[in-house]
Formats: structure tokens, sequence, C-alpha cells
């Protein structure tokens, strides 16, 4: 954007952090360029191995792109909106949850947004992930 005024500036400096979300190479393309941070859900209607390849697949895909404008990778966040059959089942255990995070933590991804459990039986779940298993997380 050009000749953009924005009134009251921002108080970040020396801007606010830029989130970028998408899944197809054309909005992969502008998170490398453009974004501190790329948001993934992975896709529409695929089951929990389909997904982890997915976004696999898009995380590969931001990589190169990265490399192709000369961004080291590493300097791009990674967070995904949890979504589809595991948000489902996310708070049937702790296990589940910290299975999942381990996983995408493996390649790359360190921010997780997670929606509020769906079944009254998984809020002991929830309860402790939100106290005990998200402060351990954030001092890793």
């Amino acid at each position: 954007m050009r000749e953009a005024a924005l009134y009251p500036p921002p108080v970040q400096k020396p801007r606010p952090p830029i989130t970028v979300g998408g899944i197809r190479p054309k909005m992969l393309r502008i998170a490398a360029e453009y974004a501190d941070t790329w948001n993934s859900f992975g896709g529409i209607n695929l089951g929990p191995e389909e997904m982890f390849a997915s976004i696999k697949n898009q995380n590969e895909l931001v990589d190169n792109y990265c490399k192709e404008i000369n961004r080291d990778p590493s300097t791009l966040r990674r967070s995904i909106l949890v979504y589809g059959q595991e948000a489902y089942t996310l708070y049937d255990s702790e296990d589940n949850l910290l299975e999942y995070i381990e996983k995408y933590k493996e390649i790359g991804f360190s921010e997780f947004i997670l929606y509020y459990p769906w079944k009254e039986e998984q809020m002991t779940a929830f309860r402790k992930v939100a106290e005990e298993i998200i402060p351990d997380l954030k001092r890793d």
C-alpha cells in the first residue's frame, strides 16, 4: 500500500508484526516476502495424516520461497490453526494435544491456535492444558 494514512500511529517499532494466513502457493509467496508469521490450517475435509502431509508440503514451499528471495526461512514464525477432525479430539486426553504439538514443532511450528473444547467431558484436559501444559511449553 502506498500513501495510506494510519492514525494513531502504531506503538510497535518499526511496525506492528504482520501475520499472513494462507495455504496456496500465491499466499505462501506473500507470507515468505512480507510476513513475520505465516499461519496455516492445512486444508478442508482432510483427515489427520492428510492434514499433516498438506501442512508439511506448504511448510517446504514457504521455505523455498524464502530462499528464492534470500530470506532465512527461520526468520518466519509458523503458526497453525488446529482445524478439522483433530480439533474435535484434541482434548480427549493430554497426550493427544502433546503428540499433536510435538509433531508440528518438529517441522517448525511454534504457535498453535486452539478451539475451545466441543464437549463437556473435554474440559478437564482443557483446563490442564491451559494451566500446566501451555506454561511449560512456553518455557521450552
